[in-house]
């Protein structure tokens, strides 16, 4: 549940317990698109201040900051890297009210190299 902070506190805790028993961890993060790599770096490594990141997450989702602020801030605290998993919203869009095919071979190349079969069943 997006709008619940005990579901992201529950993220943390998890984020948290893995890397206590000595696991590497990447926080994905749906809200970025994959292309915004850049500015999560620049997070992590501490050359971006809050209120640039905070800019980038709402350009990006347009709410529900306060909910992941303990993670992202965990994350850059703690060296864990982050890394955006959406596709551009051009894309999403296009898929979304004109269906998949209408994608062009550039469009698709965009994608990640995932199969989906969707059957009417």
């Amino acid at each position: 549940m997006h709008d619940e902070y005990s579901t992201h506190r529950a993220q943390l805790a998890v984020i948290l317990a893995l890397r206590e028993a000595g696991h590497q961890v990447v926080v994905g993060l749906e809200m970025f698109e994959r292309r915004d790599k850049e500015t999560l770096d620049r997070w992590l490594a501490g050359k971006l201040p809050e209120r640039e990141f905070i800019e980038a997450f709402l350009r990006n989702w347009c709410r529900l900051l306060p909910q992941y602020l303990d993670i992202v801030l965990y994350c850059r605290d703690n060296g864990v890297p982050m890394t955006g998993l959406n596709v551009p919203r051009s894309l999403t869009s296009n898929v979304a009210s004109q269906c998949f095919e209408s994608l062009t071979e550039e469009e698709r190349g965009r994608l990640p190299p995932i199969a989906c079969e969707v059957s009417p069943a």
